[in-house]
């Protein structure tokens, strides 16, 4: 049994939840941009800022006009506990 946590409920399925593909999209209005929150599994021995470049790559070839700030590494989890990268 798993259950999946949202801010508005908790899903409860009778098997396992295998993977996370969630994407979460918040538009502001000042200034007029989107944050997306995607989430996705990586493969044994990749590496985050491969996998980024990656991502990066096919959404310059979907978006029109795509502009995003330079990675930077930064801390999340726990305590900041865990290095993320933050574009």
């Amino acid at each position: 049994m798993s259950e999946y946590y949202l801010n508005e409920t908790v899903v409860t399925f009778p098997g396992n939840i295998i993977q996370d593909s969630t994407i979460n999209m918040l538009r502001l209005s000042d200034p007029d941009a989107a944050l997306i929150i995607s989430r996705g599994q990586m493969q044994e021995g990749d590496e985050l800022a491969s996998q980024i470049e990656q991502q990066m790559k096919k959404l310059e070839k979907q978006v029109k006009d795509l502009h995003y700030t330079p990675v930077q590494v930064t801390r999340v989890g726990i305590n900041d506990g865990e290095e993320g990268l933050e574009i």
